[in-house]
């Protein structure tokens, strides 16, 4: 049943109190940066440092907390679709934050301190009872694909409590949508885990794609039209967030690869094709593979096409060129095997005695004669021809060479001679 008035009204106080929770921790991971950022020049900075390294798990545990009470209370009021959007972005922000800076305590060695108080904490904290930590939900999204596969690890998959039928059960409960398929049909038995998770990672795992996804985020923002904060901001959170990832996904030949990324995109579709069926890692390839597979593209194209083209002699250019500026009609190769005016072996069209006529003496030959008029065939009328051809010029039934312009015609006598039988356009 729908929710009461009373029911949302809560919701929107658990979820207002939520945020404001969620905010004051990535605040404190914020803080941790800055920190982070100025513990090479500053001896305060890096002491107090070490000790806000102290809370860093802490924070995540909390920061994860309160994500899940914000997505459980939009479940209440119908809106999820407002974590994907407007919740799910920040916390990708603060696990960027989070690696960030134990990849800094581990280049100055500050782990130790770290450990020692992790041990302290944990014993001290043995009895606190505190909120269970959910499962990150995958989906087969790429974009949440590094973010499950670390919290999965955590929790899951190196956790020494637990054995592998427990592992393979968690892992089938994570999973959803498409990637639920991908190890739905293996076997739940307990040796079968490692499988179900190795079969995962070959999915998913592919840097290759993951790096292609942040750069399409960064290609598609569009210019920001003026100067505002919010847009600046925008700006920031796009691109700091995507570099960060594909900085930690740690791409060999970034510059490389960016060179390719760009070129790439100006391929057609079959070419690219045909590249991707080289490829047999998800490894990132460079702009010199690219470059080398296009050349050897263009070769084999010219050497196929030059082979499949009829060679053509100069007598047959020749004819081909002079039958194109002079036809329209031609007709039968089994009915006119002679010209009717100097009986040599072409057609009658083809005789340059013929064609060197006059357009009114031209008529006449083929009425004295009695050709057909549109293809200038001797076996049969005009009004049987079944030629489709038209005449070139103005597109009625005659043949091109008995086309008579009327600009042309200049007396009377010819005019109304030729208006009762050439052909007048």
């Amino acid at each position: 049943m729908p929710p009461s008035a009373s029911d949302i009204e809560r919701a929107e106080r658990s979820l207002k109190r939520s945020i404001v929770k969620r905010d004051c921790t990535v605040e404190q991971f914020r803080t941790l940066m800055q920190l982070s950022d100025n513990i090479e020049s500053d001896t305060d900075q890096k002491t107090l440092f070490r000790v806000r390294l102290r809370d860093l798990d802490s924070l995540l545990t909390n920061f994860h907390a309160d994500q899940d009470d914000i997505l459980d209370q939009l479940i209440i009021l119908s809106r999820e679709e407002q974590f994907v959007k407007s919740h799910a972005p920040v916390e990708a922000l603060i696990l960027d934050s989070f690696y960030r800076v134990q990849a800094v305590a581990a280049d100055h060695h500050l782990d130790a301190d770290r450990s020692v108080q992790n041990i302290s904490s944990r014993s001290t904290r043995s009895n606190v009872q505190l909120p269970k930590i959910l499962l990150k939900q995958f989906n087969g999204d790429l974009q949440q694909w590094c973010s499950y596969r670390d919290t999965f690890t955590s929790l899951v998959h190196n956790n020494d409590e637990l054995s592998d039928i427990e592992r393979f059960h968690y892992l089938l409960s994570s999973l959803s949508s498409q990637a639920l398929p991908v190890v739905r049909s293996i076997p739940f038995t307990e040796v079968n885990y490692i499988v179900a998770w190795e079969a995962l990672h070959t999915r998913f795992d592919n840097k290759r794609l993951l790096v292609n996804y942040h750069l399409d985020a960064m290609f598609a923002f569009c210019p920001l039209a003026s100067e505002s904060v919010s847009g600046l901001k925008r700006f920031l959170d796009t691109f700091q967030q995507n570099i960060s990832a594909i900085k930690a996904l740690g791409v060999d030949d970034l510059a490389s690869f960016l060179l390719f990324y760009i070129a790439s995109r100006c391929l057609d579709a079959q070419s690219k094709r045909l590249f991707e069926a080289e490829q047999h890692t998800n490894e990132t390839p460079t702009i010199d593979i690219l470059l080398k597979f296009v050349h050897n593209r263009c070769k084999i194209l010219q050497n196929s096409t030059s082979t499949l083209l009829p060679k053509q002699t100069e007598s047959s250019k020749k004819l081909h060129h002079k039958s194109s500026l002079f036809t329209s009609n031609i007709p039968d190769q089994g009915q006119q095997t002679s010209c009717t005016m100097c009986k040599d072996s072409h057609f009658l069209f083809q005789s340059s005695k013929f064609s060197s006529l006059p357009v009114q003496q031209r008529f006449k030959v083929a009425q004295s004669r009695r050709l057909c008029m549109n293809c200038l065939s001797a076996h049969h009328k005009t009004s049987t021809c079944q030629s489709k051809h038209t005449c070139r010029h103005c597109a009625q039934k005659h043949h091109t060479l008995l086309h008579l312009d009327k600009s042309l015609v200049k007396t009377k006598s010819i005019e109304s001679s030729h208006e009762s039988s050439v052909p007048v356009c």
